[in-house]
């Protein structure tokens, strides 16, 4: 038996394009206004007087609980 081999043509666009979170389509143009309009918000930021951050990668919201047991919790 012979396998058929599908030829998909996509233009370069579609390559070139991935889905946000919102299900939004980007290609690399709006990807790379998206990242101007973020380097200029952080510069805007800076110039104001805000201050950047950084937080240590193992910290963690929640610290570590003791697992609850509920052995024995029905009643009789």
């Amino acid at each position: 038996m012979a396998k058929k081999k599908s030829k998909v043509t996509e233009d370069k666009s579609a390559n070139d394009a991935t889905y946000d979170g919102s299900g939004e389509l980007r290609t690399m143009t709006s990807n790379r206004s998206v990242r101007e309009q973020l380097s200029d918000d952080i510069a805007q930021f800076l110039q104001s007087g805000g201050e950047i951050v950084e937080v240590e990668k193992n910290l963690m919201a929640d610290p570590p609980q003791k697992p609850a047991s509920n052995y024995g919790s029905r009643p009789i």
